[in-house]
Formats: C-alpha cells, structure tokens, sequence
C-alpha cells in the first residue's frame, strides 16, 4: 500500500504479490458508522472516540524502536473518516518528524464520508497515505449489503487516486447468491480485489449451497479464461503450495497478537481488531489474554491435519474462537467451499499454464510440475464434490 507495493496484474500464474513485511500498528479511532452493514462483526460499539494525544505517543515508541522495523500504520473504526481532523492531523504531525523506522499510513472506509475537501487532502499525500475501500459489488448487492451505500461513493476518485490499491469485498452467504456478478462488476470499473471473504462468525450449511456455488464459480471460471484480469481470491489459491516439495507448515495466517496490535479507542492493546471489544463482551478477556499468539500449536487443529490443501486453508483466529471457543479450531462448515475454491482455482491455473506453456517450463520449471502434481491430486480428491 506503498509506492513499492505492486499487484500482479499479468496472467503469470506464479508471480507472487510482493507484500513488504511490516509491523501493523492499528487504532481504532471510533466505535460509530455511519452504516449498519448486514453482516457486520462489530457487535459492541461504543461512542468514544480514540484521544489524538495517545496515538502520537504510540506511534512515537513503535516509530523510534527499531525491533519492530517498518510500521502499516491503520487507522480503522467504525468508519475511520468519522475521525477525518485526528487523521489529517496525525499524518501531519508524523510526517514532519524523522523516525528510525520507514511507515505507511492505511485507513479502511466504506467510501460514504469524503467531502471535496478529503480528497483534495487524500490527493495531495496519496503517496504517504492510502485508503482502502469496501465495495461488494453490483449496486443492488452493494445496497442491500451495506445500507443502500452504492451511489455515495465516489468511486473514480478512489481509481485515479489509488490505481494499484485493490478493494475488499465481503460475500454474505446468507443471502442469494451473486459474487460472480459481483466481481466481473468489480473489474469492469476497473478494481482489482484483494479479499472476497464471505461473512464470519455464524455457522453455515455449504453442503446445502453447492450447487448455488458452483453455479457462481463456473461463471467466473470461464469469464477469467477469457481475460488477462488477475484473479479475485476466491479463486485465486496457489495450488502448487500443496505439492510436495512446495508445503511449508506450520504458518500462520496473520500476525494477530504476534506482528499486529491493535489499540482500542480507549488505549488498550488488543491481538488484532476482532479480538477486541467491538467483538466480544468483557467476560471473554481472561481468556483471550491467556491465549499464546506466538505458539504455533495455534495454527493446529488436529482434524486438518492430514488435508491435503491445509497449506491452501485460510482461518480467521477470531472468527474461530466466537464460534467454537478456540482460535485454533476452524470452522468445519466451510470444508466444502474450500475444496470447491481448490478445484476451481486448479483450473484456471492449469488453463492459463497451458496457454503458455513453453514460457512457464523455462522460466518456472519447478513450480510447473509442482502445478501438475497438485492440481491432479486435488482433482483426484475432491472431483466428487461437484458431482
């Protein structure tokens, strides 16, 4: 979210987006929205709002100690644009000291809240500073997902101001299902996206939503088969990490508790924004003190672990402690959509390999077989699944 930071937009399958490794110094600067996003985790809000004092003094100690090297700066909330003056503020202030260590700041918004005069400031440091913008899609899906937003946001500001900056996408599974549309919407404003998550923290029935699923991935499948767009994530897993000589475990997922801390508008630190009051009631906080976030006996759960694609198998910590009481025990609901994600994103792959196939043999000869070899045992595993 830099200068530096660059998305791969070819249709070379192996090329990683290279993400600069970076402490995340996150605050929360407000419990309020201005939305009431039908799937939102924040269950807790309260109406203070984080003291500008507090965030200078944090940033100094993280800034000036060089154990932590570079900082992401983030600002989040509620929606962080409530707290624009302590934003504008803060930036400039940081900025016109030196620091032992290089930072970037980062804001999430909903996009609802720019005035001209925002972006007339966004624009001016759009180097230093980047916003990263929610959208889920089409307008009727953007509307019923989050409060009839879809004609508040401007988004060519956020294109021209921030062309490599990806948006997220949230996919609400509770709902009828559109993330195909959705995405092929996305792209055609000319977004790239960097998350297509679906909705965490309540139980789902996949078994009962395959055939709706693999409806919507089929469309996608044969639209990114006939474009050079960089795929969304949800088809998007790199499938060779599976092969034999490519699994590197145990990884965590994120750097909750570990790389990250967020501060809450009171000034406490929490492992990361869910594990934090916005999530839980304050009964939970004995606990989630005790947990280890340097252990990684968090990333095991002892019935994933002969998963062929548990190297693929992304897992939310927080979301998994709200359903089950335990980060480390992932939601097994979602063991289907997941191999369902595998199969596809193999296809795709191994499509685009074959589209160029002399070029990836000369310039990826490893990495190529490594594609085959997963891509056939993943087939092989879950071919049933679309039965």
């Amino acid at each position: 979210m830099d200068s530096n930071y660059k998305v791969n937009q070819t249709l070379d399958i192996f090329a990683r987006i290279k993400r600069p490794k970076r402490f995340h110094l996150i605050f929360v600067l407000t419990h309020k929205c201005n939305l009431n996003c039908a799937y939102c985790f924040e269950n807790n809000r309260k109406g203070t709002n984080a003291d500008e004092e507090f965030i200078k003094k944090t940033i100094s100690e993280y800034l000036d100690n060089p154990l932590n090297g570079e900082c992401e700066i983030t600002f989040f909330g509620g929606e962080p644009l409530l707290c624009a003056d302590v934003i504008k503020n803060v930036c400039e202030w940081t900025w016109s000291k030196k620091w032992q260590n290089g930072y970037v700041f980062f804001a999430n918004t909903n996009g609802t809240m720019l005035t001209e005069e925002m972006k007339e400031w966004f624009k001016l440091n759009h180097s230093k500073i980047w916003l990263g913008l929610s959208l889920d899609g089409m307008e009727s899906t953007q509307n019923k997902n989050r409060s009839g937003s879809f004609r508040k946001i401007d988004m060519p500001f956020f294109l021209k101001t921030w062309p490599e900056q990806s948006v997220k996408m949230t996919i609400d599974p509770r709902q009828p299902l559109s993330f195909a549309d959705d995405i092929m919407f996305l792209h055609s404003l000319g977004f790239l996206i960097n998350g297509t998550d679906f909705a965490e923290g309540f139980p789902i029935d996949w078994e009962s939503m395959k055939k709706d699923v693999a409806k919507e991935m089929d469309k996608l499948l044969n639209y990114y088969l006939v474009t050079d767009i960089a795929p969304a994530p949800i088809m998007d897993m790199r499938v060779d990490d599976c092969a034999a000589d490519n699994r590197i475990e145990p990884k965590k997922w994120c750097g909750a508790g570990t790389k990250m801390v967020a501060y809450d508008t009171d000034g406490r630190a929490y492992p990361c924004t869910y594990f934090s009051p916005l999530t839980f009631p304050n009964e939970k906080f004995d606990e989630i003190k005790s947990i280890d976030f340097f252990n990684l006996e968090l990333t095991t759960d002892g019935e994933c672990c002969g998963c062929y694609i548990k190297p693929l198998c992304l897992t939310c910590y927080g979301a998994n402690f709200a359903i089950n009481g335990s980060p480390s025990i992932r939601d097994k609901s979602k063991c289907t959509f997941t191999k369902m994600r595998a199969l596809y994103s193999s296809k795709l792959q191994v499509e685009r390999f074959f589209k160029r196939e002399s070029y990836y043999i000369e310039k990826y000869p490893a990495q190529s077989l490594m594609l085959m070899e997963a891509a056939m045992k993943i087939n092989e595993l879950y071919r049933e699944i679309l039965a």
